[in-house]
């Protein structure tokens, strides 16, 4: 391929000098250099010119525009300026506009050319001088001289991401900073200044934070608004000439003065909420404060400058998103953003990137859009985002029916971007600065020309998961209910309700649990979808599809678990029973949120009647190290069918297993004769917090005090024993009640350093009225003292199960499970096989690699109790097993005999499979898949 584009390049670079021997260079016009040469070249280096998808005109804007987009798997990869022949490429301003037009883009490499010769820019370079953002430029004279560089721009090299390379090379690779960081920056550098003078310049604002915090956004959101308007020729340069006009007149009207008069004027213009009058309208600023923000919002010269008419409206986004997290800790709080972000963390927000909003707009939009036969349809469709943020969700939504529009013919301009964004969406969200946020990112978006903007009455601020009467709700909060913002979605939104519910639903809600932020959950517990250890965001979707029509779709990104989680049963048997999931993306170990140590997956919902067996589209991203752009490409085309049958499905796990997999499953399920009761599995001991509760030596305890000292073990192994190289104090009312700590002078010392920190605990944790010193959760004791139990690890890679006798303290990483109804040890061999391995992968809870064996799996694993005969075979198989482990951890490693051991331990091990498969009657085709699966 490389050797066929160097000939066809050798002949354009032949057909331009032959142009130039007949001196018609200076005729060629740049439509004719960009036909006959520039996409030709491109062609040659592997790319579809003419194809939409790979090579994309840009949009004719007035001024500041490059010419092509070139794409991957729908991602940018390079912007290109094309110029005709005659022009003098050098010209340093035609590199500062396909540079700033591709920084402003948030793409890093731009191209400039007039095919004579051929510039590549680092767009996102941090620095003043051209000559470091360039990488290469290269004549036509030496194209084939120098083709191995040339070819870095071909689409082979940036599947292969080989310009990335080259630039670290030769040391071009620089600091970059994106358009989105530096705005976000930069506006919190604005808040900043402009908090800190209007506080020293009205000192009734000292002693009202909200209200500052409030009046400074709003400004903010004008000034956006306005450097909008005017990169995109709506309004003529407006903020400068403020400037400018104030500095030739200072002494004169305050510059503050002058911006609020031009706030005032636009309010007659746009109408809107936007500039509506504000208290912020009658404060003072007389510090440069004004001056210094509205310099700012035009980017730092020669550096970075801003272009909002070409900026994704992600972008903004994404830096409001941002804002949001700042602006809320402080106000609250009193104090600046973490940079770990602890406060959205609290409120489980994660700012969702771009290609995961794509995914889950266009998936969820596509059927209802392509069953719109007309634009009366379009105007029918209701789409919500329940917490909508800064309005991301709804901004693709916004331009994904536009497209529609566009293919029935309609021109897709602001009087049909407002039509969509009064008829077609709707948000919510609990934080009011987010709703004026999503408003003004909406407008902007629509904003074409001067006209007059609708107040975006569709987009509220309320808790999308509290409502009631009036009456309801004062019994439940009281004479403040008010503050906790309910939200009646049917008398909020009556004309969608008339239809039905809404056509989709799509979002990132919080993902909160109940330990982490109690709060949240305030007023909850009474609703009927919520349960112990739940996530709050599968109260949001149980909810949404409530708020769904029929065959209505909602799509959402969330944690993964929700198939598994004992905390989310009733969401997962609300899918199971009020609809079909359509598609299943799983992302593992791949960190969708950079800050958030959580894993993710997106899934798309349609309610309907189930049908008694349906397909799910399934993909699960196994390199957590993917490139995003071969990750969005994975989403798109890598998915298989997966069959799902609901009915067997309500009450247990959600499992995405292939037809042959299932098979070997339902026939595993219907061998089951055995189940464990709840009460003979027991977790370990939680002290909460531990560290108070363990000590490493006994010696300085007398032998009363020994007693309640007892070995502790955080692990278990696969037919051995854990090590314990701790004691943990197991006192509690059952064993202490009738007892006096004075009389144990070392334990009372022991605990007396931290009793402040027990006692905070124990409220924390919902026992204050425990003794400090009593264990959290001591569990029931016969489960770890002496006697016949199986000790198992909770998060495994595989099962590990151990038989014992001995006293076992375990920590709550650990499972325990006594009972005299089956043989123990014949139960150890089954759990430990590859068999429960097989089950406990396909149908158990998974953590990324990571098995989650509590007690939920336990109880669900398919246990068969074979006859008397049965269990001997296997209960002398793993009597055996046990001894060889104790064995092996008694010989040097890697000695003879410990070898010979080892090998002793495959082969009973193996024995043991064997003897499983035996009782479960498996085929050898089905221990084959077995084999394979685990």
């Amino acid at each position: 391929m490389k050797e066929e584009a160097k000939q066809k390049i050798a002949k354009l670079v032949e057909k331009y000098e032959a142009v130039e021997r007949a001196g018609r260079i200076r005729s060629y016009t740049e439509e004719e250099t960009k036909k006959d040469f520039i996409l030709p070249l491109f062609e040659a280096l592997g790319w579809g010119v003419y194809e939409k998808k790979e090579v994309s005109a840009e949009e004719s804007q007035s001024g500041g525009r490059v010419d092509y987009g070139f794409y991957l798997d729908s991602r940018i990869k390079f912007y290109l300026e094309a110029k005709p022949l005659k022009s003098d490429i050098h010209e340093e301003e035609y590199a500062k506009q396909a540079i700033r037009y591709s920084w402003n883009k948030g793409v890093t490499w731009a191209v400039l050319t007039n095919f004579e010769t051929i510039k590549l820019f680092n767009a996102g370079g941090l620095s003043q001088y051209l000559g470091d953002k360039l990488i290469f430029g290269i004549s036509c004279a030496d194209y084939l001289k120098d083709f191995d560089r040339l070819w870095l721009l071909s689409k082979e090299a940036f599947e292969k991401s080989l310009l990335d390379t080259e630039a670290e090379k030769i040391g071009k690779k620089l600091q970059k900073v994106s358009v989105g960081d530096s705005l976000y920056k930069d506006l919190q550098l604005c808040r900043k200044i402009l908090t800190d003078d209007l506080a020293k310049c009205n000192d009734e604002l000292k002693k009202d934070k909200d209200l500052l915090d409030e009046g400074v956004q709003k400004i903010l959101d004008r000034l956006i608004f306005i450097r909008v308007a005017e990169d995109r020729g709506v309004e003529q340069k407006t903020l400068i000439p403020l400037v400018r006009e104030w500095e030739s007149t200072k002494g004169g009207t305050p510059l503050y003065t002058s911006m609020i008069s031009k706030f005032r004027e636009l309010d007659d213009i746009y109408d809107s909420n936007l500039f509506s009058p504000h208290p912020f309208e009658k404060w003072e600023e007389f510090g440069g404060a004004t001056e210094k923000v509205i310099d700012i919002l035009y980017g730092k010269k020669g550096y970075y400058e801003y272009d909002f008419k070409v900026m994704p409206a992600d972008v903004l986004g994404h830096v409001y998103e941002s804002y949001l997290g700042y602006r809320l800790s402080q106000s609250r709080k009193g104090l600046t953003l973490d940079k770990d972000a602890t406060k959205r963390k609290e409120q489980g927000i994660y700012y969702t990137p771009t290609f995961i909003v794509d995914y889950i707009v266009r998936n969820a939009l596509k059927p209802v859009l392509d069953a719109c036969t007309s634009i009366h349809d379009l105007k029918e469709i209701k789409v919500l985002d329940p917490a909508c943020g800064s309005g991301s969700f709804l901004l693709k939504a916004l331009e994904v029916i536009n497209e529609k529009y566009k293919e029935f013919g309609d021109s897709g301009k602001e009087e049909t971007k407002l039509g969509i964004l009064l008829e077609n969406i709707y948000g919510v969200d609990l934080d009011e600065q987010a709703v004026e946020i999503t408003r003004l990112n909406l407008l902007i978006s629509a904003l074409d020309s001067r006209v007059k903007l609708p107040p975006l009455k569709n987009i509220k601020n309320g808790n999308s998961l509290i409502s009631g009467t009036d009456e309801e709700l004062y019994k439940q909060f009281g004479k403040n209910w008010r503050d906790k913002k309910p939200f009646n979605w049917r008398e909020e939104f009556p004309e969608v309700f008339k239809q039905g519910g809404f056509d989709v639903i799509i979002g990132n809600p919080p993902y909160i649990k109940e330990f982490v932020n109690k709060d949240a959950f305030d007023g909850l517990h009474s609703n009927p979808y919520y349960q112990g250890k739940m996530d709050i965001w599968t109260m949001f979707a149980c909810i949404c599809i409530d708020l769904l029509k029929d065959t209505g779709l909602m799509s959402f990104i969330a944690p993964n678990n929700w198939i598994s989680n004992a905390g989310a049963s009733i969401f997962r048997d609300k899918v199971l029973k009020d609809g079909e999931l359509r598609t299943f993306i799983d992302f593992g170990d791949y960190k969708i949120f950079e800050q958030a140590g959580i894993q993710t997956m997106v899934f798309v919902f349609e309610k309907k009647e189930p049908n008694k067996q349906y397909s799910v589209e399934y993909f699960k991203v196994a390199d957590k190290n993917l490139a995003e752009d071969k990750l969005t490409a994975n989403m798109l085309n890598r998915t298989r069918k997966v069959e799902i049958e609901p009915g067997k499905l309500i009450g247990k796990n959600i499992a995405f297993s292939s037809s042959e997999f299932n098979s070997i499953l339902y026939k595993l399920e219907n061998k089951k004769n055995f189940e464990l009761d709840e009460q003979e599995v027991g977790q370990g001991i939680v002290a909460a917090p531990d560290k108070y509760f363990i000590v490493k030596e006994v010696g300085s305890y007398n032998k009363n005090e020994r007693d309640f000292l007892k070995p502790f073990y955080t692990a278990s192994g696969r037919y051995k024993s854990g090590k314990s190289e701790n004691y943990i104090f197991y006192i509690c009312d059952k064993n202490f009640g009738n007892k006096k700590l004075g009389d144990y002078p070392n334990i009372e010392r022991h605990f007396e350093r931290f009793e402040k920190n027990l006692k905070e605990a124990k409220k924390k944790y919902g026992t204050p009225d425990k003794a400090y010193f009593y264990l959290h959760r001591e569990r029931n004791e016969d489960f770890f003292s002496r006697g016949p139990k199986i000790v198992c690890g909770i998060r495994v890679s595989s099962p590990s199960f151990f038989y014992t006798e001995e006293p076992y303290y375990g920590s709550r990483a650990l499972n325990l499970i006594k009972t005299n109804r089956i043989n123990l040890k014949y139960l150890t061999g089954i759990l430990n096989s590859k068999v429960s391995f097989f089950w406990l992968k396909n149908k158990g809870k998974q953590l990324g690699d990571l098995m989650q064996v509590d007690k939920g799996p336990l109880l669900a694993i398919p246990i068969y109790r074979g006859d008397e005969k049965q269990q001997r075979e296997v209960a002398t198989l793993v009597d055996n097993m046990l001894s060889l482990n104790k064995e092996l951890h008694e010989k040097s490693q890697d000695s003879e005999k410990w070898r010979r051991i080892k090998t002793e331990i495959e082969r009973t091990d193996q024995k043991i499979d064997d003897e499983i498969y035996k009782i479960y009657e498996l085929t050898e085709d089905e221990i084959r898949v077995v084999e394979q699966g685990t």
